[in-house]
């Protein structure tokens, strides 16, 4: 199997980060949620929050990260993510726990959920979760890199949706 260059890695993981989060911003163009559903919601809207593509300075091996969330429709949603390393690394991978909106906190529902690949520098995975509808959720997603006995991680969140 044909290796890609870090170039044509690091231009392909911008790309499908790009397309992943236009996805979402369309849906807030046409209704002003990420769901074009009318939904009632449960509590008020949590805060806005508003976070790039991750980008790390600092660290040996994690270089960069994507995250999203978006709503199957079906009380279910999907948490992606994907994870950059400098070089292949011993394991990569990503840590995937949804959240609910109370009304004035985040608390995490169900499970979490680990994935990792070996011997690489590009994780990209994804999980479903169960979610009720009319709430407020968001990904609470943690990057992660394993080499040569170093360690290191990144937390990120995904932006927020209602549940249908």
């Amino acid at each position: 199997m044909k290796r890609l260059s870090r170039f044509s890695k690091i231009s392909a993981c911008m790309v499908l980060a790009l397309v992943l989060m236009l996805t979402p911003m369309a849906a807030f163009a046409e209704g002003g949620t990420a769901s074009k559903s009318k939904t009632v919601p449960k509590t008020p809207p949590p805060p806005m929050m508003v976070q790039p593509l991750g980008l790390y300075t600092g660290y040996t091996y994690l270089e960069s990260s994507f995250r999203s969330i978006i709503d199957n429709q079906n009380e279910t949603c999907q948490l992606q993510a994907q994870t950059q390393a400098s070089q292949d690394v011993d394991t990569i991978g990503a840590k995937f726990q949804l959240q609910r909106w109370t009304g004035t906190y985040w608390l995490s529902v169900g499970p979490e959920s680990n994935f990792s690949e070996s011997d690489t520098s590009v994780f990209f995975g994804g999980v479903t979760k169960t979610t009720t509808s009319g709430y407020y959720y968001r990904g609470y997603i943690t990057h992660y890199v394993s080499h040569n006995g170093t360690n290191e991680s990144a937390v990120e969140y995904t932006a927020t949706m209602l549940a249908d």
